[in-house]
């Protein structure tokens, strides 16, 4: 059984993001994190919201932790979205280091924002 550690922050909008937008978000994200764009998630949190949450995957718990830092400085990050081109978030919540069981998962560790 892998073991899958993420940071998650859930960023709040003032409108939905096209898909262009999401793709700016998580490049902001990446780039913060110091990972790949490809290492970055972004979901909606629940269907009527414009609530995303950002998952960073990383390659083992101390990198997790890591990028968990870099995350939390909230200045740099919605710089950072904003640099990449995507609206700035209205709400942001602090990074939050987890771990996840996934049987048979080949995912290295992540961050979620």
């Amino acid at each position: 059984m892998a073991s899958s550690h993420k940071v998650e922050i859930t960023r709040g909008f003032a409108n939905a993001l096209t898909t262009d937008e999401q793709f700016k978000v998580r490049t902001g994200i990446a780039s913060v994190a110091d990972v790949p764009v490809g290492s970055v998630t972004l979901k909606l949190k629940a269907r009527r919201t414009v609530e995303h949450i950002v998952t960073v995957y990383a390659a083992d718990v101390g990198a997790a932790s890591a990028v968990e830092t870099k995350l939390s400085d909230t200045t740099t990050v919605v710089s950072a979205i904003s640099a990449a081109g995507a609206p700035s978030p209205m709400t942001v919540s602090p990074p939050v280091l987890t771990s996840d069981s996934a049987e048979g998962s080949d995912l290295p560790l992540a961050a979620v924002i």
